[in-house]
């Protein structure tokens, strides 16, 4: 059985009726991490064993926990940014939803630009890990500041609309965009050499394939010998990214 929902109170009231149907296992992708806590609690008092997904709740209350390495992708990217600037520069972050990876790729980012003090994060703003909302945040961010060297995103969807944005506006003073995830068409950017898409740091989007499996295994009695695992955040480039990109893949 699978249910989608597009806010947090859509989401915790399908979680409470697979609750009521007592199924044997629930697999749950938080849409935002404080406001899907108090449903996992009651997962677990339910004896259904969880497997989050992705984005981290607030709680100890499940049973596994799959995610990417989310601090170390604002690490890296930030280490890489830093790179292409030579230390210096002026830096927006478009950000995503309240949640885990959100508030961990914006630590690690601010973490690793730490060691370049001449480099100003100048605006960071939410693009809901959207591409259209990004479009126009970036839009925006694009008005009020006549000079931005660098923009790091929280996620590949966000990427394209802030590329998108960038581009309309026909700004040639920023010189790189990051993203995060692992989207074809950024792939694809990447490959054909774009010069402002140079890098994205991976985040399996089929992770949750490792959940339900993690879930089924857990259902047959085979209990996880650790209880979160956590995805490598590789960066890709134009020196490896044939490594990663296909044409025919969903995402």
């Amino acid at each position: 059985m699978i249910t989608t929902a597009d806010n947090p109170n859509k989401q915790t009231s399908d979680i409470e009726d697979l609750i009521t149907k007592k199924v044997d296992a629930i697999v749950m992708l938080p849409i935002e991490s404080a406001a899907l806590t108090p449903v996992a609690e009651k997962i677990i008092k339910a004896n259904i064993p969880l497997v989050v997904v992705d984005r981290e709740i607030l709680s100890d209350n499940f049973t596994a926990l799959v995610k990417g390495d989310n601090k170390g992708i604002g690490i890296n990217a930030g280490k890489y940014i830093a790179k292409v600037l030579n230390g210096k520069g002026k830096v927006v972050e478009i950000t995503g939803v309240p949640c885990s990876v959100t508030t961990l790729r914006s630590e690690g980012f601010r973490e690793a630009l730490k060691d370049y003090p001449d480099i100003e994060i100048i605006a960071s703003q939410s693009g809901d890990f959207q591409k259209e909302k990004s479009l126009y945040v970036m839009q925006n961010i694009l008005q009020a500041n006549p000079h931005i060297d660098a923009v790091y995103t929280h996620d590949d969807e966000m990427a394209l609309g802030v590329l998108q944005a960038i581009k309309e506006a026909k700004r040639n003073d920023i010189k790189v965009v990051t993203g995060a995830g692992g989207h074809k068409d950024v792939y694809k950017l990447i490959k054909d050499g774009d010069p402002l898409m140079q890098a994205t740091f991976i985040y399996s989007p089929l992770m949750v394939k490792d959940g339900v499996r993690w879930a089924i295994d857990i259902v047959k009695g085979n209990k996880p010998t650790d209880k979160i695992k956590v995805l490598e955040a590789t960066q890709v480039t134009k020196e490896n990214v044939d490594q990663y990109y296909d044409p025919n893949a969903n995402y």
